[in-house]
């Protein structure tokens, strides 16, 4: 075998393996089988490998149940009391987020979480 086969084999090679790293960066994976959460900056095709740094291959985490989003394990928040000017407030979580513009009720007075905190 020549070099310039030998070099286009390890060349091609190179790139199948690269291309089977899914790019995940700054997401947190959850693996059940160990308890284990994870930062995962890339996540193998197979979701088994967790790899915590991008410049870094040889450091990495295993799941054989496979790496899974941490969302799918957390409970999703509706909503969130709030004590504020002697009286308890229900405020109702809209897209998974509260803002000033979160509207809060208290028995039939109604407010905006900006204007409680």
């Amino acid at each position: 075998m020549e070099l310039k086969d030998w070099a286009f084999g390890a060349v091609t090679l190179a790139l199948v393996i690269s291309l089977a790293i899914q790019f995940t960066p700054g997401r947190t994976f959850y693996c059940e089988e160990t308890d284990m959460v994870m930062e995962c900056a890339r996540l193998s095709s197979t979701k088994i490998t967790c790899y915590p740094y991008l410049e870094n291959r040889t450091d990495y985490k295993r799941c054989s149940s496979g790496w899974k989003h941490i969302e799918e394990f957390l409970p999703k928040v509706t909503g969130v009391n709030v004590f504020a000017n002697n009286k308890e407030w229900t405020c109702k979580i809209e897209n998974d987020r509260a803002t000033s513009y979160t509207k809060c009720y208290s028995d039939s007075i109604e407010g905006y979480l900006g204007e409680l905190i």
